[in-house]
């Protein structure tokens, strides 16, 4: 059976008292013998689908406000980022921060029993004992005004919009006198200017009101229905409504960034709770009937009285009123009040059954004789066949509104259907049987996971004692204990250096930050650290497992060079630059003067030299420079290419002279080619333009290859990678990664030509208080690193800084000479530890053998056989694409290697960061 992912508590099923019926056991062998297939069979239809994943009123999170001292929670507001709760009992109003939750602020509301509270631009907030509303700013201070609210003999207003147009808002009336409708506002006179009101909702009154200004929709509830209706502007029901027991003030969200689609935020006034319910996703297996039949069938197809018809609760029949638990709205019903025999089926569309917990339903039966019945029917489809239909529930006395239940957690079918049966074989008197609100509940969902690590920080970090933190979470539909663990590694050694399990319990839609204890970092040092949950059942393991790679020592993005290169060169308008293990050749506008120019400047900050560039160079003359390595000495750097207008030009410097030799020019793929690269294996070449899309070219001028790109570029360099991965391209762009500067290094796979995500930013030099992005080189093995060394156009000065990218490779499976060494048995001495996205493996062995290598998780679990077969003596290679055997991408965490071959074993520990 096909596993449900849903995410709503099962408050939709309400606890029935014994006098309202036990839900009731799906009984198999009790079948109808009064319905059969051949009576009524519909022919199939591709059956709807239920509510996967979430349903209108689901509940996604809930609050407790007791915790700020909010007593009986009435009224609420939203402006985007505060909820705003009026606390009935302890008469003040709450400012809460829902992402904490933290309280923001709290201050008194009026008199005793102040109730809604509703946003134009302030607050205002009602009062029962006083009949009026009093305004406050959003920092709670009064203002003065007020105005009394209580038109047409209400008895009293309770909650208000959000915001309506400028000037107005928008309170809820109750009382009888009133009609219990909804009036709007003049601010801050008070004058009423509008009102709605609709019979399926006042006949009961209501106390929250919300207002969505995107689809101009209201929201409507209260405790006296125990339901939220969306409405039209004119107050009539749109046919979305949902059961929410004891709701109270309602805020209408379309902006938060708890939730990716739009929510209701509802105070349950008795819980003293907050809920964040789902606004956006209808249910199709949930049928109220307040727009017709939905695709109910009839099998009798008489007319009403006597056959089924949706009428509203207030239908008479006889002396009797039908009214089914969801008073005041329509419901679903058989009127046999005119006499004679009736026997008539109302039949649900077919739905799909992947995997259900409940049937539920709202009933109404008013039996005159023992022979007359209500029965309540479920049929399921597997392999094509309809099963016969099978009684769940059946009424044979007279049942006053109610919900009724049945599980129906061990049916296993591809799809069910529903009926409601009333028979009546007397053909002297006939009374009537109604039911309303019914709703397929899928089972509900175990799913618990460690969302962030909080603490220790990820990337770099100073050495000293941290705690080991992380925010776990209950995405799932019932309360859970399970045990949550933390693991931090020291990866020089892959050595456990904490290891704390704490079993936690938490409610659905429920989440905490767990402290496990603390944790110490030493200098010059790699750590990985690792937060997990394990609970049996749990349905999606992707969320489980959250890790972050700290480190004490120089790492990705970390600047370990700086230059003031205007301070030497005296040009303020320098672009691009090329290092050749001993120095940089920077191109400089000369401050806007021509001829443009070339530095040669060394790592020590001394200008060896300049040489001008050719006379067509003008203006900014080039901008990013790349290189070709064919030749770099003592007496000159040759091929050098840069980038000009709708050319690449290339030439060599001499060293000695002071020199530069111009060598002609060939078409680039922009004008200007801003940003350049040079693959020297290929003589490709690699620009983009600022926004244009990023190229790869040859010499001949002919576009090999173009992708989108969204990045400022202004810098680019060619990195042929190491023994894992690569080549890559690096661009440097005038984007902000959250550094508060436009500099942004990013990585391009030079073959695919697709970006793979890796963004760095780094930190500016002391020096300067704003840069952007210029040009970008990359050396492999300056000072023991790979570094890229970038060039700023800083204020006050421009400035070249040098990025660590990863150590230099030392060699053995792959360095710049291309030597090659034999290893013995087991992995690679300098297969690392850190591994993002497809990474190869490297292993030896000393003879021909069978050769098993697979990988394990941290619980000892295969995760993936790599090499399973026999192969000759050597070093071998293969990749492992992160996946399992199920060709599912893995989670972050601990891996292990495991090596079998020549009757032995080596086991090598991965750690997978995506």
């Amino acid at each position: 059976m096909k596993q449900i992912v849903f995410y709503s508590l099962i408050m939709a099923i309400p606890l029935l008292s014994a006098a309202q019926r036990e839900g009731t056991n799906f009984v198999t062998e009790k079948t109808l013998t009064c319905i059969e297939d051949a009576f009524f069979d519909p022919s199939y239809v591709a059956p709807a689908e239920v509510s996967v994943g979430r349903g209108l009123g689901d509940i996604l999170l809930t609050l407790d406000v007791s915790a700020f001292g909010c007593i009986g929670p009435a009224g609420l507001s939203w402006d985007g980022r505060y909820l705003y709760v009026v606390g009935m009992t302890s008469d003040s109003v709450y400012v809460i921060d829902p992402t904490g939750p933290s309280l923001v602020n709290v201050f008194a509301s009026p008199p005793t029993l102040s109730f809604g509270i509703g946003k134009e631009e302030n607050l205002w907030v009602t009062c029962i004992t006083t009949d009026s509303a009093y305004e406050y700013s959003i920092d709670g201070v009064p203002t003065g005004n007020t105005f009394g609210c209580v038109p047409s003999g209400a008895v009293y207003s309770a909650d208000g919009t959000e915001w309506w147009q400028e000037g107005e808002i928008w309170f809820v009336g109750v009382g009888s006198a009133c009609g219990n409708q909804c009036y709007k506002y003049a601010l801050p006179s008070g004058t009423v200017i509008d009102s709605i009101g609709h019979p399926a909702w006042t006949t009961n009154s209501q106390r929250g009101i919300s207002y969505d200004p995107h689809n101009e929709k209201f929201w409507l509830g209260g405790w006296n229905s125990d339901s939220v209706w969306e409405l039209n502007l004119d107050g009539s029901p749109t046919g979305r409504s949902f059961y929410m027991e004891g709701c109270a003030g309602i805020a209408y969200d379309w902006q938060s960034n708890l939730h990716p689609t739009p929510v209701l935020w509802i105070c349950l006034h008795a819980t003293n709770q907050i809920v964040m319910v789902d606004a956006d996703n209808p249910r199709p297996a949930f049928w109220d009937f307040e727009t017709g039949e939905q695709n109910w069938i009839h099998t009798n197809g008489g007319v009403f009285p006597a056959a089924w018809d949706v009428v509203e609760s207030s239908y008479i029949v006889g002396t009797y009123t039908i009214a089914p638990p969801d008073a005041g709205d329509s419901s679903f019903c058989i009127d046999g009040a005119s006499g004679g025999a009736c026997h008539d089926t109302a039949m649900s569309p077919v739905v799909k059954n992947p995997g259900l917990a409940w049937l539920k339903w709202g009933v109404h039966f008013q039996n005159y004789s023992d022979y007359q019945t209500m029965t309540v029917v479920i049929r399921t489809l597997s392999g094509g066949i309809w099963d016969p239909w099978t009684a769940v529930q059946t009424y044979t006395i007279d049942t006053p509104p109610l919900y009724d239940s049945v599980d129906i957690s061990s049916v296993v079918s591809d799809s069910i259907q529903i009926g409601f049966v009333y028979d009546q074989p007397n053909a002297t008197s006939a009374w009537f049987a109604a039911f309303d609100n019914v709703e397929l509940i899928p089972l509900p969902r175990h799913d618990v996971g460690c969302y962030a690590v909080t603490s220790p920080p990820e990337g770099s970090t100073t050495p000293g004692d941290y705690d080991v933190e992380g925010w776990i979470r209950n995405t799932g539909d019932v309360v859970d204990s399970f045990d949550v663990v933390a693991h931090v590694y020291d990866t020089t050694g892959m050595n456990l250096i904490f290891d704390q399990t704490i079993h936690l319990t938490l409610p659905a839609g429920a989440d905490t930050e767990l402290t496990f204890g603390q944790v110490s970092f030493v200098a010059d040092a790699y750590y990985f650290t690792e937060i997990f949950t394990m609970l049996a059942g749990d349905i999606d393991h992707s969320n489980d497992t959250s890790s972050v790679y700290s480190r004490t020592a120089i790492g990705f993005g970390d600047v370990i060079f700086e230059l003031d290169a205007q301070a030497i060169c005296n040009d303020n308008q320098l672009l691009g630059l090329e290092f050749d293990g001993e120095r940089f050749y920077i191109t400089g506008g000369r401050n806007g003067a021509d001829p443009n120019k070339v530095y040669i400047v060394d790592t020590a900050g001394i200008l060896l030299g300049s040489v001008d560039q050719p006379e067509h160079a003008t203006g900014w003359g080039w901008r990013d420079l790349a290189w070709d390595d064919v030749y770099a000495g003592p007496d000159r750097l040759d091929t050098l290419y840069a980038s000009a207008d709708s050319t690449v030009d290339y030439f060599s410097v001499d060293l000695t002279g002071d020199t530069l030799m111009y060598y002609g020019n060939f078409i680039g793929a922009q004008s200007p080619n801003r940003a350049l690269a040079c693959r020297p294996d290929s003589s490709w070449f690699y620009t983009a333009n600022v926004f244009s899309d990023c190229y790869r070219f040859n010499k001949q001028g002919a576009i090999l290859q173009n992708v989108p790109n969204t990045y400022a570029m202004y810098g680019a360099a060619y990195d042929d990678g190491d023994s894992l991965a690569g080549p890559w391209v690096w661009w440097h762009s005038q984007d902000d990664p959250g550094t508060g500067f436009p500099c942004q290094i990013s990585q391009m796979d030079a073959q695919s030509m697709a970006f793979t995500g890796v963004t760095t930013g780094f930190a500016l030099p002391g020096a300067l208080t704003d840069a952007e992005a210029g040009g970008l080189c990359f050396y492999r093995g300056f000072r023991g690193a790979d570094v890229l060394f970038a060039l700023l156009n800083g204020t006050p000065n421009d400035y070249i800084v040098g990025i660590y990218v990863r150590p230099t490779q030392q060699p053995g499976i792959k360095d710049d000479t291309g030597a090659t060494q034999q290893f013995a048995f087991g992995f690679a001495p300098n297969l690392p530890t850190m591994t993002w996205g497809s990474s190869p493996i490297t292993y030896s062995t000393k003879a021909p053998s069978y050769v098993s290598l697979k990988v394990y998780d941290n619980m000892g679990r295969l995760v993936e056989t790599l090499v399973n077969a026999h192969q000759p003596a050597g070093e071998k290679s293969v990749y492992w694409n992160n996946k399992d055997l199920h060709g599912r991408t893995v989670s972050n965490g601990i891996y292990f290697l495991k090596l079998d071959a020549e009757g032995k074993t080596a086991v090598q520990k991965l750690i997978f960061v995506k």
